[in-house]
C-alpha cells in the first residue's frame, strides 16, 4: 500500500510543481477535444502513469494485498 501511495503522491506533486502540466491536465479532463498535436501526446504521457497506478491498485486489491479500507477510499 505504501508503494501505491508514493506513486500517487509523486504523480500529483509533478502536476503541482509544473504549472504547464497542471493546465494541460485541467484542459484535457474538461475539454479533451480542444487538445491538438503535441498537446495530445503530452496529455497521454501524463495520464499513462495515473492509469497504471489505478491498475496497480486494482490488481493489488484483487490479490488481497490492499486493505479494503484503502480501496474503498
Amino acid at each position: 500500500m505504501h508503494s501505491l501511495s508514493d506513486k500517487f503522491t509523486r504523480w500529483t506533486q509533478q502536476l503541482a510543481e509544473q504549472p504547464p502540466l497542471s493546465e494541460l491536465y485541467y484542459r484535457g479532463i474538461h475539454d479533451f477535444e480542444s487538445l491538438e498535436g503535441a498537446e495530445l501526446v503530452r496529455f497521454s504521457v501524463i495520464m499513462h502513469p495515473l492509469f497504471r497506478n489505478y491498475e496497480d491498485a486494482y490488481y493489488a486489491k484483487l490479490e488481497g494485498h490492499l486493505d479494503a479500507r484503502v480501496w474503498h477510499g
